[in-house]
């Protein structure tokens, strides 16, 4: 499967599962708690992967977009476009089980890609069916989803990596939910997410680029490695997110309780679940109080280290949780240009590489999946070691 020896891939695969799976007991038990995680890494993935096609743009931007107007440039009016078709379907990825060609067709709008890469609805539908057996047969949520992906890449040649990732991430999602998720409008970003209904775990585009920068190419042995190693890092990190999102919650609803009744922290603090990064605005129009009210808020509860400012300037303010703002911190400590060196094709061979990685025909493709479930017939027996 990768360069990697296969004993190495299979114990790689087994921690990252068994880390998801914590993490998904974890938000069953309380949805609060997992609306509040995913609704953090939608906004971080859909901007990193925007950035894996050579489009920058940073979280706060994102969500301020429908708020900023004319204040933002051109390009980062772009970027945002882009980013939210991405959020959109990474907040409601579709119904797999009943509508696999709606959500492949779905990936492909989320990915901005004209036309549907030229797929009519016939051949929509023989692929979805493909990627729906694929789900089926697979053993466990990362086989899934990357088989799904190696499946797509086949199919459009390697040309459409954002709607690769997307339905990687929709087949996550469908593998760990029986609920059906429904399309939503032409929306902002603080639109989007305040109904998210998604279940995935795993984000490619995170792993991808949490530390430097690796290339998304899911059907070559560099690419599967540089994923698993991504997906590993980033479900560590999540875990010890967890009892720092708990301690915020206990801290936040302590602060709620202990106000007056006509108090609107008990309602921000809801609201801060469905919604990890806000502006004075969007609290405004959430709980019915003006401006200045919603403000007051947020400041109330960055006064009680709660919250934090996360744009660091005087307008177009934007406050997420401690742990999120310290989180998104922490990311850009990591030099841009530092960001767009490590690991990246060089330009002049890019555009041959994406072209050559995915297979062109159902032969290479057979033997990339066959690949994947060699890995996971040894992931099987490392396990059976231990039942």
């Amino acid at each position: 499967m990768t360069d990697m020896p296969i004993d190495a891939v299979a114990a790689r695969i087994v921690k990252i599962e068994i880390a998801a799976g914590r993490l998904e007991g974890a938000f069953a038990s309380d949805p609060a708690l997992g609306a509040l995680w995913r609704g953090q890494v939608a906004i971080t993935e859909a901007c990193r992967s925007v950035g894996l096609e050579d489009v920058h743009l940073e979280e706060e931007d994102l969500v301020l977009r429908s708020y900023a107007g004319g204040a933002v440039t051109a390009e980062t009016a772009r970027a945002g476009w882009f980013a939210e078709g991405v959020l959109r379907v990474l907040a409601h990825p579709g119904d797999l089980e009943t509508d696999p060609s709606g959500v492949l067709a779905r990936c492909l709008d989320g990915g901005r890609i004209k036309d549907r890469a030229g797929f009519d609805r016939g051949q929509l539908e023989k692929l979805g069916q493909r990627v729906l057996e694929r789900m089926r047969t697979a053993e466990g949520p990362f086989p899934a989803a990357l088989g799904a992906a190696i499946l797509f890449r086949g199919a459009t040649g390697g040309r459409h990596p954002a709607a690769e990732r997307l339905l990687f991430m929709a087949v996550d999602h469908a593998y760990r939910s029986e609920r059906e998720s429904r399309a939503d409008a032409e929306q902002g970003a603080e639109e989007i997410l305040a109904n998210l209904s998604a279940r995935w775990i795993f984000p490619p585009a995170m792993a991808l680029t949490g530390d430097g920068f690796r290339a998304w190419f899911p059907a070559s042995p560099q690419g599967q490695a540089a994923l698993l190693v991504g997906l590993d890092r980033e479900m560590d990190r999540a875990l010890g997110q967890l009892p720092l999102l708990r301690r915020w919650r206990s801290d936040a609803q302590a602060l709620s309780q202990s106000s007056s009744g006509k108090s609107k922290l008990a309602d921000l603090v809801t609201l801060v679940a469905q919604r990890p990064i806000l502006t004075s605005a969007m609290v405004a129009d959430a709980l019915g109080v003006t401006p200045r009210t919603g403000l007051n808020l947020l400041v109330r509860l960055t006064d009680a280290g709660l919250m934090a400012n996360i744009t660091g300037r005087r307008t177009y303010r934007a406050w997420a949780p401690t742990p999120i703002a310290d989180r998104l911190r922490a990311d850009r400590r990591v030099p841009t240009r530092r960001r767009e060196t490590v690991s990246r094709p060089d330009p002049k061979t890019s555009l041959a590489l994406r072209a050559s990685d995915g297979p062109r025909d159902r032969a290479g493709e057979e033997a990339a999946l066959a690949e994947l479930d060699r890995a996971m017939a040894r992931a099987d027996a490392i396990l059976g070691k231990y039942m």
